[in-house]
């Protein structure tokens, strides 16, 4: 949860974020339900060139309005031998990836991860605890850390706008400083956000499956009140966010893409 809120791929659907309740919902059966329009379909590109799409995902809702499925198109990978490349097909058929089971209190994510999980709900209607990983918020109702027992990962706000980061895994003993800006910051049209992290790791994080769950689920209201400059679900406009970050091991290297939303 935390690398995806620290990934580049915070943005916005649009709306004021003036207010200081901004990111609040409304308890339905004790869980959180984001207010306004929902996010219903997201496409990610590698980059700015439409042909670079690596994930098309679809957003179902129950009568109530909570988030109840995550569907992914399915695609298949072929080697070019013309230009000595790897590219992706897709099929235009959705499969379930996850699914969350509000009367069971059960998440289940399907694909190659195949997993259940119990899960807990504070006073608030936030997930207090994903089997035995512990989610804990401050008293705006801001996610600020996710305890588990492979590491300890914390959140700084500055306004309740996310703006710094720690992921510490305790196993290797290793840990990361994520530092957050922004530029461009309107109420509709593009947002550039830029993540840059302090340690000399010879890696770099991908958005995969997984983290564009997590964070349908926290665009949600599943992980607290949503920072500003992260989602706001209230403009018709459909907004795109482009992104880049720099992989602090190779001053010359960075990525960037382009993340396409959809509301309702």
């Amino acid at each position: 949860m935390l690398t995806m809120m620290t990934m580049p791929i915070m943005v916005a659907c649009g709306g004021d974020d003036e207010e200081d309740d901004n990111g609040s919902g409304v308890i339905i059966d004790g869980v959180n339900v984001i207010n306004g329009k929902k996010l219903v379909g997201l496409e990610i590109y590698s980059d700015e060139d439409p042909s670079s799409l690596s994930l098309n995902v679809k957003i179902e809702y129950d009568s109530k309005g909570r988030m109840s499925k995550i569907l992914f198109e399915q695609y298949t990978i072929d080697y070019d031998v013309n230009t000595n490349t790897y590219k992706q097909y897709f099929s235009g058929n959705f499969k379930e990836y996850a699914s969350i089971d509000y009367e069971l209190r059960v998440i289940s994510l399907k694909s190659y991860y195949n997993k259940s999980y119990n899960y807990s709900l504070n006073k608030d209607g936030y997930i207090s605890q994903i089997g035995t990983c512990i989610l804990e918020y401050n008293e705006n109702g801001y996610l600020t850390g996710v305890n588990q027992t492979s590491g300890i990962s914390t959140l700084a706000y500055d306004a309740n706008d996310l703006l710094k980061a720690s992921v510490s895994q305790l196993s290797m003993g290793n840990i990361s400083l994520y530092y957050v800006s922004y530029d461009n910051v309107d109420n509709e049209g593009n947002l550039f956000v830029r993540v840059k992290r302090t340690d000399d790791k010879r890696s770099f994080s991908s958005i995969d499956e997984k983290d564009v769950i997590c964070f349908i689920a926290y665009q949600s209201g599943l992980f607290g009140k949503v920072c500003k400059s992260v989602v706001n679900v209230t403009n018709k406009n459909e907004a795109c966010a482009l992104f880049d970050y720099d992989n602090n091991d190779r001053k010359d290297y960075s990525l960037s893409g382009k993340i396409v939303f959809h509301c309702e």
